[in-house]
């Protein structure tokens, strides 16, 4: 699914690398249809979800907090659209909120099975 750019990060940091902000560096994202976008929402959020029980699961209670700034987020996002009417925004929002809770319990099977790695 998705994730594994975030995962890296996420692990690189809590090993004690460091981490640095550079302002004037633009990330281009290839440009999608509507569709295309839709079609990736729910793997962003498993990716996500699979990776805070992967996180949690090995002991590390941090995931929780991170987990619990991501749903903050993507809530207030779908409030946003809802309140504005944007239907498109607030379905997009969504199917990444239900991707996180299915990469929750994705992640934690992965680990009771065995596999360490998405």
């Amino acid at each position: 699914h998705g994730g594994l750019d975030m995962d890296l990060f996420y692990r690189v940091l809590r090993a004690g690398g460091k981490a640095r902000y550079e302002p004037s560096v633009v990330v281009l994202h290839e440009r999608t249809t509507q569709a295309g976008r839709l079609s990736r929402r729910h793997a962003y959020g498993y990716g996500t979800g699979a990776a805070v029980a992967i996180w949690v699961a090995g002991g590390d209670r941090f995931g929780w907090r991170i987990l619990g700034s991501w749903v903050r987020m993507r809530t207030e996002l779908l409030a946003q659209a809802l309140a504005r009417g944007r239907w498109a925004s607030a379905r997009e929002e969504t199917i990444v909120l239900r991707g996180t809770a299915e990469g929750l319990g994705g992640g934690f099977r992965m680990v009771r099975s065995g596999r360490k790695s998405r």
